[in-house]
């Protein structure tokens, strides 16, 4: 039977620091984040008092850079997440960062970096840095005609998808690697007459982890785009041409070459379809490229400013393709909804709906059918968030003889989160969030099952920091199982 979330709370787990064996490299740590605490209070009201944007250090126009510093306070009952041998920790945390976002000039995007510096105090665990990214945007190398997409994310994920799962707060590494992930896509675009536009785009894509259990990816896509119009009204033209290959340091190179042509049409301003047929050669199921049709057939509708929805249906070597996307908003609802199976080169790939289920690591090419939805209903003071998720991953790539997840069977994977957030003053947040998560496929192991559930309250302390207490309880059933209670104090100064 779980425990309570408020058992977290429990003498054990607050009592006082001097009951703690401290170890000698984790009183570095602490005393940086006692100066933090102490700082709050010396700096409170000086704050308060700067009311100038120039005396701020607000930036100029089209360009915020924001630097911080966190400091994180954690109390677990069971660090290592095991069924015996359960042992309490104290966690000190450290995290300089910082914010940078352009919306003028050349480049448009954002980057978010920060570094954690993590302590333990009465467990031999090895203090450990860990590095968090999220960038991506856009730089126009020349005016309207040469551009740069890029993106970057370091973040901590699962290596197998049949493991022990834990969530983002957890300290456990055992099922877990550092993984990080890069693009750049220079494209040029333009037009050729006044009949016809082009989209020619090169796309290098690799993820790498700190794992040798986590072997990496590359891939690298040309594409080339055609579309244009035809005397007929409203009938128009595409042609489509592209190279994907994929390299998995612990597998093989795959390689496909794919070429349709086809023809599009405006039944109305709001609402178009489109059909095309092609060739596509690759080795997916064997060591030489083989040749087979491929077709595609699809819609848009964009009914208002407020709604709009993609669909199409295709059928390729390795079986039945489709997308579809709906995407509703208002200032008080926001439905999002997708809907795709596709070729794979890593499962759970970005998408513009979130994600409950996490990807993993594979060593070979597959098929995902993957589902995402997303509904969020803003009130007065309060926002309800609700996102639920389904994928099903299979190995495509029958010559490879890496092993992986997906070696043996498919792996389904099922997620949803419920939360909600309620304003109590204009500067403090109160938060309740549950989450579950399933994960199956491999023969003869249990399902796993994460279950988690959470509150939390963050608030401005001064215009530059804030304070933030979160409680969090964990539940896992699997070959594996687990209980957790933890309890969080952070701190976050902006510069």
């Amino acid at each position: 039977m779980a425990t309570p979330v408020t058992s977290v709370l429990s003498a054990q787990m607050v009592k006082s620091q001097c009951d703690f064996p401290v170890r000698k490299g984790y009183l570095l740590y602490q005393g940086v984040a006692i100066a933090l605490l102490c700082a709050a209070g010396g700096t409170y009201a000086q704050e308060l008092e700067v009311t100038d944007a120039s005396e701020a250090g607000v930036p100029p126009p089209g360009i915020t850079v924001v630097p911080r510093v966190s400091m994180t306070q954690s109390f677990t009952d069971n660090v290592n997440q095991t069924t015996s041998g359960r042992q309490a920790e104290q966690i000190t945390e450290v995290s300089p960062g910082i914010r940078v976002v352009s919306t003028a000039g050349r480049v448009k995007g954002h980057l978010d970096y920060a570094l954690r510096a993590i302590a333990y105090a009465n467990t031999d665990r090895a203090d450990s840095f860990q590095n968090a990214l999220d960038t991506v945007g856009t730089y126009e190398v020349v005016d309207r005609l040469l551009f740069l997409d890029f993106s970057g994310n370091i973040s901590q994920q699962a290596i197998h998808a049949l493991g022990t799962q834990s969530g983002p707060e957890s300290y456990n590494t055992t099922n877990r690697a550092e993984v990080s992930n890069y693009r750049l896509s220079p494209y040029l675009q333009g037009h050729l007459g006044r009949q016809a536009n082009y989209v020619l785009r090169v796309t290098r894509q690799v993820t790498q982890s700190d794992s040798a259990a986590a072997p990496g990816t590359a891939t690298l896509q040309s594409t080339a785009n055609f579309d244009g119009a035809t005397p007929l009204k409203n009938l128009g033209w595409l042609v489509e041409v592209s190279r994907v290959g994929v390299d998995y340091s612990a597998g093989r190179y795959t390689e496909s070459d794919l070429s349709d042509a086809g023809l599009s049409y405006a039944l109305t301003p709001q609402f178009s379809v489109f059909a095309k047929a092609g060739i596509e050669s690759n080795n997916y199921t064997s060591l030489d490229k083989r040749s087979y049709s491929s077709n595609d057939i699809g819609l848009k509708w964009i009914p208002s400013q407020h709604m709009r929805v993609l669909a199409s249906r295709g059928n390729r070597s390795f079986g039945d393709t489709h997308a579809v996307s709906i995407e509703y908003g208002t200032a008080l609802v926001v439905l999002r909804f997708s809907d795709t199976r596709d070729v794979s080169a890593v499962p759970t790939a970005a998408s513009l709906v979130p994600s409950v289920v996490g990807g993993f690591v594979v060593s070979a090419l597959s098929v995902q059918r993957k589902q995402d939805l997303e509904l969020v209903l803003r009130g007065v003071r309060g926002t309800l968030r609700f996102i639920a998720s389904q994928s099903e991953s299979t190995r495509v790539d029958t010559v490879s003889t890496a092993f992986d997840d997906l070696a043996r069977a498919p792996v389904n994977q099922v997620g949803a989160r419920l939360s909600y957030l309620h304003r109590l003053s204009p500067g403090f947040n109160l938060g309740l969030a549950t989450a579950i998560q399933r994960a199956s496929g491999a023969p003869g192991l249990p399902d796993n099952w994460l279950r988690e559930v959470g509150m939390s309250l963050t608030g401005k302390i001064t215009r530059r920091s804030t304070l933030g207490v979160g409680l969090r309880h964990s539940d896992f059933t699997g070959a594996t199982p687990y209980e957790e209670n933890a309890v969080s104090f952070n701190l976050t100064f902006e510069f």
